[in-house]
């Protein structure tokens, strides 16, 4: 038997929501000194992203049908923190700058895209919140987790090391885990039972 956490839903949807939000609050509050400091784009751009997060995750939807599994806990919080650790590139290494670049605008715009469709049905650990079939959802059902694999494609090609290639592996393996843990959850759903059927591709239509 899986190992099960004994506290109730309601209490562990608090939780994830109040827990993240302080995250996410403080990731924020570094990317703004972040960005005062060095006017990058692309921190701009994460700021905007992690904006959007906070704000739909103050008014998130409360559910009472969010899984009870460690494991799945474990996949959730450690997938969303591994991407924090992918450290800065050097463009002198570059393998393919404009494709680099194509990745990452490509990828920013498809997950950014797939949290404004999910609105305030956001969440981190597998739960059900509402089925969203509108947007990017239309086509792949987890968009969100294709737009990260695509934009961390475009950090490794934009300056490949050692240590962002493991960062981005070990988080693509933390994403097919939390997908099977969300899908475990959500086919318990019929709507969404019928939603697999007409919408076949997971990540990338034709590959998986």
């Amino acid at each position: 038997m899986r190992a099960r956490i004994g506290l109730s839903p309601r209490t562990l949807d608090q939780l994830e929501r109040y827990a993240f939000l302080v995250a996410y609050s403080v990731f924020a509050i570094q990317l703004v000194g972040a960005f005062i400091i060095e006017g990058r784009l692309t921190q701009l751009l994460y700021l905007m992203d992690q904006s959007v997060v906070l704000s739909f995750f103050i008014f998130r939807r409360p559910t009472e049908e969010i899984s009870l599994q460690r494991g799945d806990w474990l996949a959730g919080v450690i997938g969303t923190l591994l991407p924090l650790l992918i450290g800065p590139v050097s463009t002198d290494s570059a393998i393919a700058p404009l494709t680099a670049t194509i990745c990452l605008g490509l990828g920013i715009s498809l997950h950014l895209s797939a949290k404004l469709a999910l609105g305030t049905s956001i969440g981190v650990i597998a739960a059900n919140r509402g089925l969203k079939t509108g947007g990017p959802y239309r086509i792949i059902r987890h968009p969100m987790y294709a737009g990260y694999m695509v934009a961390q494609l475009g950090i490794l090609l934009a300056g490949p090391n050692m240590r962002n290639c493991v960062v981005v592996v070990l988080c693509w393996i933390f994403f097919i885990w939390r997908i099977s843990a969300e899908e475990k959850l959500l086919s318990r759903d019929e709507n969404y039972v019928r939603f697999q059927r007409r919408t076949r591709a997971r990540l990338f239509p034709g590959i998986y």
